[in-house]
């Protein structure tokens, strides 16, 4: 099981990552120069520069400027690029000027001594690992001009001891942090990650100002038990809360849309979630090895029940599928054990198989499947303890 959970985490991750690297890809007509101590991207259509990837591995302490000079020309220093002090071990201090709006992914990864920064107001976003191992950064803030951070932007400052957020993103709390925490009233999103790994939180509660929990924002943390949603939330994101392996029951929230990939992969405790009529989408194994999900009713808006959405969940032994649902995928109650009824509505003109020709039932043995005529012969039922065509 957890080999499965493993390579679900590793496969996205690896298209997370492969997204943000794109992203250093950035179309620019730039020529890349030096200027004193730092190399600089300088935009010749808009006047503008970024900082670069850095050719001095020595760098210690660097004060940006707000702009610079190069051939007569002045640039106005607007971001800090891809990587640009990526493994600059012996960098200790960083200031930013105003003029900055972004700092891209993997900006300062790596940067192990670096124990002072400042983000300034004016910057928007900030990328993906962009400060990713750096182990003795003891304080970081954002101010409330920022309005996205990438995925484990912070992963492996392990120093720092407060959480990290504004008036409108929850960034980070500290992997350390241990008991109860309340998300400050007016965040109106839990950014990707920034729950990650916390294994000693045990609840966490979620004002109703949030209207999005990002990927990954709860996942591995194995000792959260409650979690209390608020009406206001419209989405969970990708493997959410995956293997909160202590949490044992969760009412979404009315209002909430969509439920994302692997939203509750690995919660192998959860014997009860309640959805609301609300949600259009449930991703793929949003709900693989809920090992003690005993029943599921699938709200009336979702119109696709996904591949593998509850394979592996061998405590379940009820399902109610609405009229709604058009589309059941591949392995998408695979390996449930223990259900015993499952009846498809007529509204379900697709059923998936995968590429082995298996359909959404197999290791199945104690169901009784009641299935539309029209399904005869097309799909693999020899799991089944009993099928009815109707």
């Amino acid at each position: 099981m957890k080999t499965k959970l493993l390579i679900l985490s590793i496969v996205l991750t690896t298209c997370f990552t492969t997204l943000f690297a794109q992203d250093c890809e950035r179309e620019w007509d730039y020529e890349q120069v030096q200027i004193g101590e730092l190399s600089y991207n300088l935009d010749v259509a808009t006047l503008t520069a970024e900082v670069a990837l850095q050719k001095q591995a020595g760098l210690t302490i660097v004060k940006i400027p707000a702009s610079v000079t190069y051939n007569g020309r002045a640039y106005r220093v607007i971001g800090i690029g891809c990587s640009a002090f990526d493994d600059c071990e012996r960098l200790t201090s960083v200031t930013i000027p105003n003029s900055v709006t972004y700092i891209s992914n993997f900006a300062f990864k790596n940067d192990t001594n670096l124990t002072y920064i400042n983000i300034p107001d004016g910057v928007i976003s900030i990328g993906t690992w962009a400060f990713l191992n750096c182990s003795k950064l003891q304080y970081l803030s954002i101010p409330n001009s920022v309005d996205t951070i990438g995925v484990e932007t912070f992963l492996g400052c392990d120093r720092i001891a407060f959480p990290i957020y504004n008036a409108k993103i929850f960034a980070y709390l500290p992997p350390s942090y241990s008991g109860g925490y309340i998300v400050p009233d007016g965040i109106s999103k839990i950014n990707a990650s920034a729950f990650k790994y916390c294994e000693n939180l045990t609840k966490v509660v979620i004002p109703a100002s949030v209207t999005s929990i990002g990927e990954g924002a709860f996942s591995g943390c194995s000792k959260l038990f409650a979690v209390q949603l608020s009406i206001g939330l419209k989405s969970i994101g990708d493997v959410a809360f995956s293997t909160c392996e202590s949490l044992k029951s969760l009412d979404i929230p009315s209002g909430v849309t969509d439920i994302g990939e692997g939203a509750f992969g690995g919660c192998n405790k959860l014997e009860y979630v309640s959805m609301p009529n609300s949600v259009t989408r449930i991703g793929e194994r949003a709900f693989w090895f809920c090992d003690k999900l005993t029943s599921v009713k699938i709200p009336y808006g979702v119109k696709e029940i996904a591949e593998e959405t509850f394979s592996n969940c061998s405590s379940l032994t009820s399902v109610t599928i609405p009229h709604s649902v058009t589309s059941i995928g591949s392995d998408a109650f695979a390996y449930c054990s223990s259900l015993n009824y499952l009846q498809i509505p007529n509204s379900v003109t697709t059923i998936y198989k995968d590429i082995y020709g298996n359909g959404p039932f197999d290791g199945c043995p104690a169901l009784t499947l009641q299935l539309p005529e029209r399904f005869k012969g097309e799909i693999n039922v020899k799991d089944c303890y009993s099928v009815v065509y109707y």
